[in-house]
């Protein structure tokens, strides 16, 4: 349940439940597209100072927080902030994810590494929209996009304990380091 699920779900719910024909759905995430063209670079480099990590936790909390939002939304104005709240999310997560995994690796295994994590996010891309349609079918389009919010303080939590993690790993190589 993320960005993967606005392939089948979210088009579902902005048709089913808030009746917007496919020219205004098509609007929607023409809004995603031309938010990201415009503000994808600036916003990575505004958080390049900060904790990837953190920054990545942000970025998956709101891209899941902005699809939770959506039961709440009453009409074509709230619908356009969620999709802002969840673009922003993604232009958090996914390029700094990629980084990070490009960065945690060796030279020697950096292919292998980039491999399973390309084949892990392809994975996510078809199992994301069976879960996601399925958990609309079966509980509703506000279960689903409330489980989506849990989901990223989920995520948010976990990549905060990774960030931790990390740090008290790299503070030990620094000070092996420093014994050598």
């Amino acid at each position: 349940m993320d960005a993967v699920s606005t392939s089948s779900s979210h088009p579902l719910t902005l048709s089913e439940e808030y009746h917007l024909p496919e020219y205004t759905i098509g609007l929607v995430f023409t809004l995603n597209t031309l938010v990201i063209v415009v503000l994808q670079m600036p916003i990575i480099h505004a958080v390049e100072r900060f904790d990837t990590l953190q920054v990545i936790g942000l970025g998956a909390f709101l891209l899941c927080g902005g699809f939770a939002l959506l039961p709440l939304a009453s009409s074509l104005g709230p619908i356009g902030v969620t999709v802002l709240v969840w673009t922003l999310g993604e232009m958090l997560t996914t390029p700094l994810l990629e980084g990070f995994v490009a960065q945690r690796s060796s030279a020697e295994s950096r292919g292998q590494y980039m491999g399973l994590f390309s084949s892990a996010f392809s994975m996510a891309f078809v199992l994301a929209p069976l879960g996601g349609t399925w958990v609309y079918e079966v509980w509703g389009y506000r279960t689903l996009w409330f489980l989506c919010g849990v989901l990223g303080v989920m995520l948010w939590a976990s990549f905060s304990f990774l960030s931790v993690m990390v740090r008290k790993q790299q503070l030990r190589e620094q000070q092996l380091a420093r014994v050598r």
